[in-house]
Parts: C-alpha cells; structure tokens; sequence
C-alpha cells in the first residue's frame, strides 16, 4: 500500500465500523510498525480507485494464512476479489479469518456485514463460533462504583487484562468476569469476554452489580462479546 492509498483505505475501514470503535486513523498503524510481514493488499475499480483493501500474513507458529481485515463497503465482487487476492499471495496452506490480531475486536459482525460473510462462507470460511456484541458509551464520567460487595481483581498478564470475583461475605462466590483492557489491536475498546453468575444467585441483581464495577475500568467504550 502505497501512502497516498492510506486515506481511502482508512475511509474503507470506518464504513464498515461498529458503534464503540475509535476511527481508523486512531488505530491503524503501518504494517511493518505492527504485525510482523504482515503487508495490505488493494482491489482498484475500473477508475484506479481504492475499492477494497485487506491485511494478510503468514503466522510464524505454525504456518497459516491469516486474513487480519478486509474492508469493500460491502460490494460483492470486491469482497470476492479480495478474498481470491489473499488466497493467492497466502498459498496452499490453511487459512483464517478476521480472527485477530488486527484492529477491531476479533471476529466478523455477520450481521453488520452480511456481504462479507456470505463471501467467506462461499470461499469454504467456516464459522467456529457465534458472539453477541454489545456496547456501554463511557465518553462521559464513568459511573461511581456501587457500593459493598467490591470485586477482586487480578491482574492476568500482558496486554493487560483482569479477572474480577464477587464473593459473598461467608466467602461464597457470587459472579466472575474477565475484562481485556482497551488498546490498538481492540480499537480503542475494553473487552468484556466473560461473566458468569453462579446459578443459585441469579436474578438477584448480582450480573448488574458487577457489570457496575466493570464500567469504572472502562476508558472511552467497553463492549461486551458473549
């Protein structure tokens, strides 16, 4: 990708965004400043125009092709061109993708882009899983931390991430969540992967309490993939 490509690839890019993701400029880096070989590839219309574009790489560990992204404003036969174009530069090897590391949350909203998906599917992409994704705006103040019980956090590693626990005050635990702190390879966003109410203290407002707490470690949005 050449510079003068960057502006119509970023313009790509946000067109098919989620609500809750930063712009593209805020997150997208040059190739070799952020996956290692990973290189952009563009599908031009009859014009010379900018129609698609895709991130690709192969992965070191064990030798896959990777579809980081890829972005055509939902046009059929630039999607399709896409596709065949990573297919081509990635070889005979197995292939992944929008699964991440990229930009964005990892995974392909099918609803949002349904184009895309069908895309995939045709090319015999197979879908591994089914996420829902949902968004809390914090571009305001955050929300005060509700009162006792207060979670315990552990902090899990790098990228940082946490495990919250919700205990009663006999011990007992009440809920856990897992929370992936906001960076570039999440758009800007916490992740919320996981949260779990034990079964007998359901419907107790338990979930919302913690949910409460999740909100006051958020930056500018969190989302929510279950």
């Amino acid at each position: 990708m050449a510079p003068d490509d960057e502006p119509a690839v970023l313009g790509l890019i946000d067109a098919d965004w989620l609500p809750g993701q930063l712009p593209a400029r805020q997150l997208l880096m040059p190739a070799e400043q952020s996956t290692h070989g990973a290189e952009t590839l563009l599908v031009c219309d009859p014009h010379g125009d900018v129609a698609g574009a895709l991130r690709c790489r192969v992965r070191s560990e064990d030798g896959a092709g990777l579809i980081e992204w890829l972005h055509g404003r939902e046009d059929s036969e630039v999607i399709t061109a896409l596709i065949t174009l990573a297919q081509a530069r990635l070889g005979d090897r197995a292939l992944y993708a929008c699964t991440g590391p990229g930009i964005g949350i990892p995974g392909l909203a099918a609803g949002h882009r349904p184009v895309t998906a069908r895309a995939l599917a045709a090319a015999g992409f197979i879908r591994t899983a089914a996420q829902r994704y949902f968004v809390r705006d914090l571009a305001g103040a955050p929300p005060a931390p509700p009162a006792y019980p207060l979670a315990d956090v552990t902090v899990l590693g790098q990228p940082a991430r946490w495990r919250l626990d919700l205990t009663a005050t006999d011990g007992q635990p009440l809920a856990a969540a897992r929370l992936l702190a906001a960076s570039p390879a999440t758009a800007g966003t916490a992740v919320l992967s996981q949260l779990t109410v034990q079964s007998g203290q359901r419907r107790r407002g338990i979930g919302s309490h913690l949910l409460a707490l999740l909100c006051t470690r958020g930056s500018f949005y969190w989302v929510m993939v279950q």
